[in-house]
C-alpha cells in the first residue's frame, strides 16, 4: 500500500513484514527514493526452465551485487549501490523475444521476494556495470554518443591548480566556488 514517490508510506523491512501477515499483502517492496542511493534492474523473462538467458548471464557474474528472481519466477531483480549515470534518462525498454529490461534510481519500486539467485545476496557497487548494462539494453544508441567512465575526459587535466582554479571562478558558478573555496559553506547548510 506504499507508494514510491511519498516517504510518508513507507516503513522498515520489519514493519513491512508484519504488515504482510496483518493485512494479508501480497509481499514487501523496496523502494528506490528522491536521494538515488539505489539502483534496480529488473530483467523480464529471462529465465527459462531454470537456466538464465546467455545474453543476459554477464550481468549476473560481473555484477557483485543483491540478485533475485522476481515474482514472475522467470525474471531477476538486482539491486546497486549508487544511481544511474546523470546523462541516463530513459528507464525501460523492450528487447527481442518479448524480454523487457528495466532500470531506475528514484520514484519507483521493486516486489522482493528473497529468493536469491546463485547465493548473489550481498549488495554492492559496481558503476561501470550499471553503465554497461544500461548501454547495453536501455539505450543502444547512446554508446557512441556519450564516453564511458575509462574514457571521459578529465577536465583540467592539462592545467596547473591555479589555472584550474581561475577557470572554476570565471564560470556561472563562479562566486559561489570562490565562497566555498575561502571556507563560506553557507550555500551548502553549513555542511
Amino acid at each position: 500500500m506504499a507508494k514510491s514517490t511519498d516517504p510518508a508510506t513507507w516503513a522498515t523491512f520489519e514493519d513491512a513484514v508484519a504488515a504482510v501477515g496483518r493485512w494479508r499483502c501480497d509481499g514487501v517492496g523496496f523502494v528506490f527514493g528522491p536521494d538515488r542511493a539505489f539502483t534496480g534492474l529488473d530483467l523480464d523473462h529471462v529465465i527459462s526452465d531454470g537456466a538464465l538467458d546467455p545474453a543476459y548471464r554477464w550481468v549476473v557474474d560481473e555484477v557483485g551485487t543483491y540478485t533475485e528472481v522476481s515474482p514472475s519466477g522467470d525474471g531477476l531483480h538486482l539491486i546497486f549501490r549508487g544511481s544511474k549515470p546523470d546523462w541516463a534518462q530513459r528507464s525501460r525498454k523492450g528487447q527481442p523475444g518479448g524480454r523487457v529490461v528495466e532500470m531506475y534510481d528514484h520514484d519507483r519500486y521493486f516486489m522482493v521476494t528473497g529468493d536469491v539467485f546463485e547465493g548473489r545476496g550481498a549488495l554492492g557497487s559496481n558503476p561501470e556495470v550499471v553503465e554497461r548494462a544500461y548501454r547495453t539494453w536501455i539505450e543502444p544508441g547512446r554508446a557512441a554518443a556519450q564516453p564511458t567512465l575509462s574514457e571521459a575526459p578529465t577536465a583540467g587535466a592539462d592545467m596547473d591548480d591555479e589555472a584550474l582554479l581561475e577557470r572554476m571562478y570565471a564560470s556561472r558558478r563562479g562566486d559561489a566556488i570562490r565562497a566555498l573555496m575561502a571556507g563560506d559553506c553557507s550555500a551548502q547548510g553549513g555542511d
